[in-house]
């Protein structure tokens, strides 16, 4: 069986880590820092198994991770950017997210 591209896989991992339910922990625990501090992925999902799992095949344990206020924020209310960055590979990948539909109902500030 042939390994992953691990830049495509990257971009994968994000995409699966803002729009799957069940890693809403993760987010939680981006969201609770600053907007622009980095952490490590391993640290942000080490509650969640499944992540664990995918991110040891990869190799990204230590992909740090931050999120950004949306820079078009006017247009588009409560979205930010979630980012990725691999050192390895010299690539950030980027998702846009509704962190309002994350926090609405949590008594968290959207």
């Amino acid at each position: 069986m042939r390994k992953p591209d691990p830049r495509a896989a990257m971009g994968d991992l994000l995409a699966d880590l803002v729009s799957r339910r069940e890693n809403e922990p993760f987010l939680v625990r981006l969201f609770d820092r600053a907007a622009g501090d980095w952490a490590l992925l391993c640290e942000l999902c080490s509650d969640l198994p499944h992540v664990v799992d995918a991110i040891a095949e990869l190799g990204a344990d230590a992909q740090p991770m931050a999120w950004l206020a949306d820079p078009f924020a006017a247009r588009r209310s409560g979205y930010c950017l979630v980012s990725i960055y691999s050192d390895e590979h010299i690539r950030c990948d980027v998702a846009l997210y509704n962190r309002a539909r994350l926090t609405r109902g949590q008594d968290r500030p959207a």
